[in-house]
């Protein structure tokens, strides 16, 4: 055996000697267990420091992940609260106009029914039906129009003073011409004192039928008197004329009314607002206060105690969009200003309906002027129609 041999089979057995000595354990018969008597035990107690560590660390990476969670979620909380706060904060411009549309529907309802009235009383006198004015004769309407006037709307210094002559001494004041000056007692009115569903007489109720009476059929028809013989749905009543002129004055009184029924219209948005819009009308003076009427007086005066729906609406459509401050609020939440944008075009739908109306009264007028200036052409071309059926002349 020579060196090299052995010095490999030296450095072999020693490799195997470090092995058995670093891994051996106690079953072997030499106990030379350095891993289990040291090492393994120290990495146990390192893994165990280790895991320990690693679980402290993972509860405080909980924790603070929770933490995290927990003050996102109050912040959300926050965030919420506040923009609730902020959205949901009534503005004083929704206010104003929520508080003015209050007795919008009532008073509205409450025009068309005056309107209804007016109509009423209107074709009542024109067919001289019981306890209307005129109902006995023509001249009875005329003496009670004359009365009416010399005790109520009796100027004295008209017709180069003559007028005082006849004119009673209670004709005095603010009622004065008030049958003939439509403005006045009308057009420049945002209330009239009329309420003709409360069973009592107000100031104006006089004023707008006596205005009424003198624009739309100023003189009723003389009353139709068939002799005790003649029966209107008799032959008898067509060969004397009765039932034509009975007829003709039916059609001339639909006309009217048809006429009429733009003032009645008209009065009935003016007339006074149903009993809600009493309340509402000292929130209505204030808007009214803050464009430079001087008192609530003033603004009562010009708005009456129950604003009408013509004021209620022209406050909401028009008025307060003339105070400075609806422009600077709308520096505001935007869902405020959301809020006014969804009410005005709410006010606008109730303007342009109002509009529409008006256009269908507009366009009824004009069919009944069309239908009237027609109507001597057809009675022209009826009267040649029978000339020449009583000459037998052909027809061309």
């Amino acid at each position: 055996m020579n060196l090299h041999d052995i010095l490999r089979d030296f450095i072999t057995q020693q490799f195997v000697y470090q092995q058995k000595w670093f891994m051996s354990d106690s079953s072997d018969n030499v106990y030379w267990g350095y891993f289990e008597e040291y090492v393994l035990l120290g990495m146990m107690e390192m893994a165990e420091q280790l895991t320990g560590i690693g679980e402290m660390q993972v509860f405080s990476f909980g924790a603070i992940l929770d933490a995290k969670e927990q003050l996102e979620t109050q912040r959300l909380i926050q965030e919420k609260t506040a923009q609730a706060q902020r959205d949901y904060h009534p503005d004083m411009g929704m206010c104003t106009i929520g508080t003015a549309a209050i007795s919008l529907a009532a008073s509205d309802r409450s025009g068309e029914t005056a309107a209804v009235i007016l109509n009423k009383r209107m074709i009542d006198r024109q067919l001289s039906l019981k306890n209307s004015p005129g109902h006995e004769s023509m001249t009875s309407d005329v003496e009670g129009r004359i009365e009416q006037l010399r005790r109520r709307f009796c100027d004295r210094h008209s017709n180069t003073g003559n007028t005082n002559q006849i004119c009673l001494a209670a004709a005095s004041g603010p009622n004065i011409n008030k049958d003939i000056d439509y403005a006045g007692t009308v057009g420049l009115k945002r209330t009239i004192n009329m309420n003709l569903v409360n069973g009592a007489v107000d100031s104006d109720d006089e004023n707008i039928m006596a205005l009424a009476t003198n624009l739309y059929g100023g003189t009723v028809f003389q009353r139709t008197r068939t002799p005790a013989n003649i029966e209107l749905d008799n032959e008898k009543s067509w060969e004397t004329g009765i039932a034509t002129d009975f007829l003709d004055k039916r059609a001339i009184t639909a006309k009217r009314n048809l006429a009429q029924n733009s003032f009645n219209a008209i009065v009935g948005m003016r007339s006074a607002g149903s009993g809600a819009s009493a309340n509402v009308g000292n929130y209505i003076h204030a808007i009214f206060n803050q464009l430079g009427v001087g008192t609530t007086a003033e603004a009562r005066q010009m708005l009456g105690n129950n604003p009408s729906y013509y004021a209620l609406l022209e406050a909401i459509s028009q008025k307060i969009y003339q105070d400075p401050e609806f422009y600077t609020n709308l520096y505001d939440a935007p869902a405020n200003v959301l809020r006014k944008n969804v009410a005005m075009q709410a006010i606008n739908l109730m303007l342009d309906r109002d509009t529409f109306k008006s256009e269908l009264r507009t366009e009824a007028l004009l069919s009944l002027w069309l239908e009237t200036e027609l109507a001597r052409y057809q009675s022209d071309i009826s009267n040649d129609m029978n000339l020449m059926t009583d000459q037998e002349l052909p027809l061309p």
